[in-house]
């Protein structure tokens, strides 16, 4: 595939991406703005459940879509013919959005968690509370808070690190390119010495040649003359 054409999907793709991850914002938006809550109803927060997960799914499906893109436009880079320092800063400047798409989404997508979660559990306790069936003591409540905080602190932590592995794979990749690039460079020049070698043997050669039959005119031209005087 032509690089103008990948470079045409790219865009296509992140434009795509962008309406997307806005739409994704305001869902997520809405739902910790408190728009969703214990007193809305069931079928509301079906919805935007809905509405969310399909979101979601576009998106990963748009990452992967960009990422295959970008892995052929660093074949195209690599390459030895094709690769030019112009088309290495435009590939690694489209994994630079890559990276950052996937860093919204993976934030975006912990803190809708992390809100819905919390909004499952205040309404549960809310429920049981009102019921009169709760058997747990007022502790319990802050408890379970206190530890589905933990968890979501060490969620993040983990989406962190993925990010950071993430990038550091980023970087690895550009690099490896980038050596693969310089290598095959050089295996072409090393190619073409030996044309070149070859070239400057055939020049002096000729060179040579080309000297001993002016010095046998100039011999042969001499003795004529030598034999014309003294005949």
């Amino acid at each position: 595939m032509q690089w103008g054409e990948l470079r045409r999907q790219a865009r296509t793709i992140e434009s795509e991406l962008d309406v997307k991850l806005t739409a994704l914002s305001k869902v997520g938006s809405s739902f910790i703005g408190g728009s969703v809550n214990a007193h809305h109803s069931q079928t509301s927060q079906s919805s935007i459940n809905s509405d969310y997960g399909d979101l979601c799914k576009d998106i990963e499906d748009l990452l992967q879509q960009l990422t295959q893109v970008n892995d052929k436009m660093s074949d195209v880079v690599s390459s030895i013919d094709q690769g030019n320092i112009s088309q290495q800063h435009t590939a690694k400047r489209h994994r630079e959005i890559l990276f950052d798409y996937m860093q919204d989404f993976r934030r975006m997508r912990a803190n809708y968690t992390s809100a819905r979660n919390r909004e499952e559990l205040l309404t549960s306790t809310h429920r049981i509370q009102n019921a009169g069936t709760s058997d747990k003591p007022p502790d319990a409540t802050r408890l379970l808070l206190e530890e589905q905080q933990s968890l979501l602190h060490t969620d993040k932590m983990l989406l962190d690190r993925l990010a950071a592995a993430s990038a550091i794979r980023s970087a690895l990749r550009s690099q490896h390119h980038i050596l693969k690039t310089t290598t095959g460079n050089l295996l072409n020049l090393r190619a073409r010495f030996p044309i070149v070698n070859k070239v400057l043997s055939h020049i002096s050669w000729r060179k040579k040649r080309d000297t001993v039959i002016i010095g046998s005119v100039i011999g042969c031209c001499f003795l004529f003359l030598l034999i014309y005087l003294f005949h």
